[in-house]
């Protein structure tokens, strides 16, 4: 396994964990996702840091591409948080 291929599964499981932990916190789905993905890419920016002991050449990249895709992963992760609080809504009106 390469080293940019060890950097997705980091980025994948940091953002993976703060996105539930976001969402399971704040009930505000676009403020939740946002916050996610900036703590996420700030971590992940954190463990390079403490892998490499210094930052990387690329870093400005990375956090771009990084919030990215954080972004995207906690809009995934989302989606089940967001259909449990339609289905406790529904259940409230009907």
């Amino acid at each position: 396994m390469d080293e940019g291929l060890q950097g997705i599964i980091v980025l994948i499981i940091i953002a993976s964990a703060c996105s539930f932990i976001t969402h399971y916190f704040c009930k505000w789905f676009f403020f939740s996702t946002l916050i996610s993905a900036l703590l996420s890419t700030f971590l992940f920016q954190v463990a390079v840091y403490l892998h490499e002991g210094q930052l990387d050449k690329f870093a400005i990249i990375a956090l771009v591409f990084g919030g990215i895709y954080s972004w995207l992963i906690s809009l995934l992760v989302g989606i089940p948080f967001v259909m449990k609080k339609i289905k406790r809504y529904s259940r409230k009106v009907t």
